[in-house]
């Protein structure tokens, strides 16, 4: 690019992440980023909603990550041509900036924990092989005239085995939900003690890289799922049935045993010491009307089953664990705590009922996958931890990320 238009470019970016309004002019009413249709929007609690944006066929969003202040929103698309791209929204106003591109599409982007500058990690051209990907982990300031600098490198595992047949509707929802419908979510975050990142899918595990001198060690050899607080003080590691809570780069850490098995985790607000987490059990199969049973055989490899979930809330404090909600669901998938220490969003992903249904009657053919996406759709509620009321925020909301300085 020519001095002059880089420039431009700069001023102009300096300009749209500066300011178009006041300090603290944020629309406090919708604190809730999900994906809806591949778009970006904003939802609240009381059915106000926003969209961001206008994004074309094929290049659908990704995944959403608020800055820990609540400033600023971060998201990832997939162009037309594959490429990732890297985009911001300012929540004081403006319009949304698209930053870089050739972002790796298996790991997220994020904050560092002061919401200045972004992390995110991008391929290293011909540093691949062929089981994975040599990966630079770049931190960016999106201010006039900087650029992105790199903090260190990681060979990514990705070359996993494929399914032997597509999943089926709700685990390739809940996959998308929590990430990976055959693997954990891939973790990328800075957090005061370094960055943890994923390694390989084969394996999940979990590293730590120094970001002054890039070094890099291995902090868990296998996990179930990794899971980061708001503010990016706190990470919880789920692995065989157990929690450990890792806040300093070295252990010991503290590791306990739940009343139930955890699936997924929230945080409480960084001073209750509390965790929330839901589970699944298998309840049963899911009844196949005799047209369905055998459309579904010739696709599927394996047979719808119905799922109970819930969820809990566990204090280190006290060392109780209550069941806050329990439901007749496939699974819940994001959990997180409103600042206001009362509301409780969450996803769920429904069981297959309503999908099988509509292949037994013919409204929908079992490898019509698109009509599938639009029968089983993820669900959006808020649970009052004062009263115990749930109520449903809304469908097709996915992926949302909650504004951690925004109450509900």
């Amino acid at each position: 690019m020519h001095a002059r238009a880089r420039w431009l470019v700069s001023i102009l970016l300096t300009f749209i992440l500066r300011a178009a309004l006041p300090a603290g002019a944020q629309d406090a009413s919708l604190p809730i980023a999900a994906i809806t249709d591949g778009n970006v929007w904003l939802y609240g609690v009381a059915g106000e909603s926003r969209r961001l944006t206008n994004v074309m066929p094929g290049e659908p969003i990704l995944d959403l990550a608020w800055s820990p202040d609540g400033s600023a929103l971060a998201f990832t698309g997939r162009k037309a041509n594959g490429a990732i791209s890297l985009f911001l929204w300012n929540a004081r106003g403006g319009p949304v900036v698209e930053l870089t591109q050739g972002l790796h599409p298996a790991l997220p982007a994020g904050f560092t924990t002061d919401s200045r500058e972004l992390i995110y990690a991008a391929a290293v051209e011909g540093g691949g092989s062929a089981s994975g990907d040599l990966v630079q982990v770049y931190r960016y300031t999106p201010t006039a005239g900087s650029a992105p600098a790199p903090i260190g490198a990681f060979t990514l595992t990705t070359r996993c085995s494929p399914e032997s047949a597509p999943p089926l509707p709700t685990a390739a929802r809940y996959g998308f939900e929590t990430g990976s419908g055959q693997f954990p979510r891939a973790v990328l975050a800075m957090m005061p003690f370094g960055l943890l990142h994923s390694a390989t899918c084969l394996t999940p595990d979990l590293w730590h890289m120094n970001p002054q001198n890039g070094n890099d060690r291995q902090m868990f050899a296998a996990v179930d799922g990794v899971f980061v607080s708001p503010e990016q003080a706190r990470a919880v590691v789920v692995a065989d049935g157990t929690v450990t809570f890792v806040n300093t780069e070295l252990g010991p850490y503290l590791q306990l045993a739940p009343a139930a098995e955890p699936d997924q985790v929230g945080f409480g607000l960084p001073d209750s010491n509390e965790i929330f987490y839901s589970t699944r059990e298998v309840v049963a199969p899911e009844p196949l009307p005799a047209a369905a049973a055998d459309a579904l055989g010739a696709v599927y490899f394996q047979m719808p089953m119905r799922y109970r979930v819930s969820l809990r809330r566990f204090s280190l404090r006290s060392g109780r664990d209550d069941v806050l909600y329990t439901a007749d669901a496939f699974a819940i998938g994001r959990i997180a705590l409103a600042p206001d220490g009362d509301t409780l969003i969450f996803s769920q992903i429904p069981n297959a009922g309503a999908w099988v249904e509509a292949v037994a009657s013919g409204a929908a053919l079992p490898d019509d996958f698109a009509a599938a996406e639009r029968i089983v759709q993820t669900e959006v509620y808020a649970l009052s931890l004062s009263d115990g009321s749930v109520r449903l925020l809304g469908a097709n909301w996915n992926r949302f990320a909650l504004n951690p300085a925004q109450s509900p």
